[in-house]
């Protein structure tokens, strides 16, 4: 005989945990053998799962969610009542769980007390209600639905805890209560049963000595009330609440012994409820990782097409690089070799004149023009040490709080006797300022560099102003000339290495083209910025920012 959900089984059984052809029963000799044929779920014998065995009378089968009773069929007919085709042969009767549930709660309730059949009928509910339930706003509406059904009350409140705190889930009220706003619930009962994780039960809470101190008992008119944990093992998951706002219709213990009832079943099935939930986050993740996964292995190749083409780019920065520094040695080798010269030519002519006796003040004009050239040599090679040390994180400032009018006013001084033998106009414009913290060596470098561009590229007969101002939390200091100005797009490509504006090819001296990206290193060091700003032909403003915080 075939067993399964197949309508050409012997037995169809209409139950989807039920395999098409689940398991067969043929007689060997004197004996039943039941044979499993590959279900899905598995057969199971007493509880046991199965591939073949030998049945007894007696032996209780499951299939799925069904199961079946293998006993005599005029004796079992006889005390369980249970009809039986007659095409089934006479060891086999088939049964399903809720009508032996019914059919148990209907006798025992005949024969029992009224409360032992109140808490049979508790009992069946909790099965038949809370059962398979895996969702936990579901199950606690269940819960709550069960609660005010099984206990009378006034109000009724499920908590759960969240992160060691009781959150409301569920609220009932009963019909006719007077409209009220918020929680109408007594945190000293709540706060004990959380702490001692025991169920709580008082016949006249206002009275009741244990709450004394619990100013919103009597605010909110709370008489008897029962409060019970949602205990699993030693870990409280909620709790529930009931109460009643007369005294003459107190709670009992009977009272407290179907809510624990109710509360112990449904823990079980919320931590279950609670456990499927993590299970299906987790299981939500693992997907989306997987996706993740899977867009990861699809964009993999042209992840490495795009690194490979990043590095036939770096490769070719490389190489420009080289070409850069190809340039940068011969323009420093030029850089040197022409004041090298001169150094030389002027040295012999000081050698010459000594030897023909000219006076000492001839030959200190001379020797100053030597000096100077000298000096920019250095000023060459400091610029190239700085731009390597900058680059290569070594610059450490020392800022200090000072006032900024000293500097300002030695670099103006410093500059000027250059700018008057030109015919330029240097001054200086600047408004009461606050101390600032600053390294004064360091910024004197970055002024420096900006007024020695700004003579250096200003047509004699023009002008260049130093102006200092307090701007939002900032000292702002620029250097503006009157000179040719920046080509449109220049102004920032000028704070590169190695770059210079076009005003250079009209400016009577060369650099490397470091001064300014070296300016912009120091005053980013000190937490500010730098710019510059201009039109061709008019002159151009260069401006840095020195934080006053």
């Amino acid at each position: 005989m075939l067993l399964g959900r197949s309508g050409e089984c012997d037995v169809v059984l209409a139950d989807r945990k039920v395999s098409s052809r689940h398991a067969e029963i043929c007689r060997v000799g004197p004996h039943w053998v039941l044979r499993d044929l590959g279900s899905t779920n598995g057969t199971f014998v007493n509880g046991r799962r199965v591939t073949e065995t030998v049945l007894a009378l007696g032996d209780e089968i499951t299939l799925g969610l069904t199961q079946l009773l293998f006993t005599d069929r005029t004796k079992y007919e006889k005390t369980a009542r249970l009809i039986v085709g007659d095409d089934e042969p006479a060891h086999v009767v088939r049964f399903a769980l809720a009508d032996i549930e019914q059919r148990l709660f209907g006798d025992l309730q005949r024969k029992a007390a009224p409360d032992l059949s109140q808490r049979l009928q508790v009992i069946y509910r909790l099965g038949s209600t809370l059962n398979n339930v895996l969702d936990v706003e579901e199950l606690v509406e269940r819960v709550m639905d069960l609660v005010v059904e099984t206990v009378a009350c006034d109000r009724a409140y499920l908590f759960l805890c969240r992160a060691g705190k009781l959150v409301p889930k569920a609220i009932r009220k009963r019909d006719g209560l007077e409209e009220e706003q918020g929680l109408r619930v007594s945190a000293t009962l709540l706060a004990q049963v959380l702490e001692e994780g025991k169920a709580l039960f008082t016949r006249d809470a206002c009275q009741d000595d244990r709450f004394r101190g619990g100013d919103s008992i009597h605010r909110f008119s709370i008489r008897s009330a029962l409060a019970v944990p949602l205990r699993v093992q030693d870990k409280v998951l909620g709790v529930v609440y009931v109460d009643r706002v007369t005294t003459y219709r107190a709670y009992q213990e009977d009272d407290l012994h179907l809510l624990v009832m109710i509360c112990n079943h449904a823990a079980s099935n919320l931590a279950t409820a609670q456990l499927f939930e993590e299970l299906r986050v987790a299981n939500l993740q693992l997907r989306k990782a997987k996706e993740e996964i899977l867009r990861w292995n699809v964009e993999l190749e042209s992840k490495v097409e795009q690194r490979t083409q990043e590095i036939a780019a770096q490769a070719a920065r490389i190489t420009q690089l080289s070409e850069q520094k190809d340039e940068l040695l011969g323009m420093v080798a030029h850089d040197l070799r022409t004041p090298l010269t001169s150094i030389l030519g002027y040295l012999e002519m000081i050698d010459q004149q000594l030897e023909m006796g000219i006076p000492a003040a001839r030959l200190r004009e001379d020797v100053g023009v030597v000096v100077r050239i000298a000096s920019e040599m250095a000023e060459l090679l400091n610029d190239l040490l700085d731009v390597s040390r900058i680059e290569a994180g070594r610059v450490r400032i020392e800022p200090r709080l000072a006032p900024l009018e000293p500097l300002l006013e030695e670099c103006r001084r410093t500059y000027a006797a250059l700018a008057a033998s030109r015919q330029l106009t240097l001054s200086l414009l600047t408004e009461a300022l606050p101390p600032v913290r600053h390294d004064r060596r360091r910024i004197a470098q970055v002024l420096n560099n900006l007024l020695h561009n700004a003579v250096k590229f200003s047509e004699p007969g023009g002008r260049i102003e130093i102006r200092a101002a307090r701007l939002a939390g900032e000292v702002h200091i620029s250097v503006s000339d009157t000179g040719p100005g920046l080509e449109p797009g220049e102004a920032e490509a000028v704070f590169g290495r190695y770059v210079q504006g076009a005003g250079s090819a009209r400016a009577p001296a060369s650099g490397a083209g470091l001064g300014l990206a070296i300016a912009r290193k120091l005053v980013e060091l000190h937490g500010g910025r730098i710019w510059a700003e201009s039109v061709p032909g008019c002159g151009a403003r260069f401006t840095f920012t020195l934080p006053l915080h």
